[in-house]
């Protein structure tokens, strides 16, 4: 998705009259948190058509944080760490899924001719997932 014009995202904000979605019931404080940070580095009407996924992401997105943090202080081996990575383990594909579709994620910014997914090396693409591969490669 190209970046916006300045008069692109001035029409965006007279849309919604300048202010960003705010937070719906039942998400708790770290969900909201969620909410305004993610809403915040958009434009104020990026996200109209999905609100209900940016919800689910921001309440899945604080329930993660807190298995992964019960986790983190269960005492390895035992069965309450085995069901806390068990739930970790499900919730986190989910996020990470409903990051993707709301176009959250750092590779959804890049476009398909971005020097940092097809970095060059003089003529020869880098074939390697790690940016400056051939930078460190001897």
């Amino acid at each position: 998705m190209p970046r916006k014009t300045p008069e692109q995202l001035t029409a965006s904000i007279l849309r919604t009259r300048g202010s960003w979605p705010s937070p719906p019931r039942g998400l708790g404080r770290r969900g909201c948190e969620i909410w305004r940070q993610v809403t915040q580095v958009r434009a104020p009407d990026y996200f109209a058509a999905h609100l209900h996924q940016l919800q689910l992401y921001c309440l899945l997105t604080a329930s993660a944080e807190q298995v992964a943090t019960a986790l983190v202080r269960a005492r390895p081996g035992s069965a309450r760490s085995t069901v806390l990575r068990d739930d970790l383990k499900s919730l986190t594909p989910i996020v990470s899924r409903l990051g993707r579709e709301l176009r959250l994620h750092v590779n959804s910014k890049l476009r398909h001719n971005d020097g940092r997914v097809d970095e060059r090396v003089g003529n020869v693409v880098a074939l390697d997932g790690l940016l400056g591969g051939h930078a460190i490669r001897r």
